[in-house]
């Protein structure tokens, strides 16, 4: 049987700021159609890790390989062109749109010289919504929705843009244990439609009942990874997290 192929390959990230090291020598891969949990408690690196995918900070060395094309220290806005989305911890919505018109700003084009949106964008929005679970929402503005409707609407801001590697970041911050398995649910789905998911937590079991794979830091350092049962029984993972 032929061996998947990776759509983001890291290899010797590091990350230094000023005197701290934040992420030191890591590598790890992450498939099309899989979910990897990179879990870490505070100050761990994780968010780190996600950052420098996302352009968000640049590495201090190392590479972020997606497919073939090294992303590393490149702006944000060309990781999103090149099919990386993210969701933050906190929603960060257009306030005077409504949620539908918050979906329609991934779908517009983003250069000068394509100002015209696409035939069907509205219809694909509303799509976009209803794979979300927003479509009794889409024409309420942001500030009125719950929190329960604020994360699946920034994963389908992110969604818009048909990324091929989504990160989440805290993907069930102040969701209740109902609205953890909804939104559970719909990271499987689009993890099921071939897209490659990376979830940053430091709620470790919660991760790791939704990951296909996890990756455990500390210290800026890889300390596991593999299955999450593998990783739950490491010895150095238990005494870390669990204490």
């Amino acid at each position: 049987m032929t061996e998947p192929t990776p759509r983001l390959v890291v290899t010797g990230l590091h990350k230094r700021f000023g005197g701290l090291v934040a992420v030191k020598a890591l590598d790890f891969s992450l498939y099309p159609g899989e979910i990897l949990g990179l879990i870490g408690p505070n100050g761990s690196g994780k968010s780190t890790v996600m950052q420098m995918i996302m352009g968000v900070v640049p590495p201090t060395s190392g590479h972020i390989m997606l497919e073939g094309t090294d992303i590393a220290g490149k702006p944000t806005y060309e990781i999103a062109r090149e099919g990386v989305g993210i969701v933050f911890q906190h929603s960060r919505p257009l306030r005077l749109q409504t949620v539908l018109e918050n979906i329609l700003l991934g779908l517009l084009p983003d250069r000068l010289s394509r100002l015209r949106p696409p035939q069907g964008t509205v219809e694909r929005a509303r799509a976009i919504d209803g794979e979300c679970g927003l479509g009794e929402v889409l024409d309420r503005m942001p500030a009125t929705l719950p929190c329960a409707d604020l994360r699946p609407m920034e994963l389908a801001k992110a969604i818009a843009r048909d990324p091929r590697v989504v990160l989440i970041d805290e993907p069930f911050a102040g969701l209740t244990r109902a609205e953890v398995e909804d939104f559970s649910a719909l990271i499987r789905r689009f993890r099921d439609q071939g897209r490659a998911v990376m979830l940053v937590d430091h709620n470790v079991k919660s991760i790791a009942s939704l990951a296909d794979r996890v990756l455990a830091l500390y210290l800026g350092e890889k300390i596991a990874e593999g299955t999450p049962e593998t990783v739950m029984a490491n010895e150095t993972v238990r005494r870390v997290y669990l204490g």
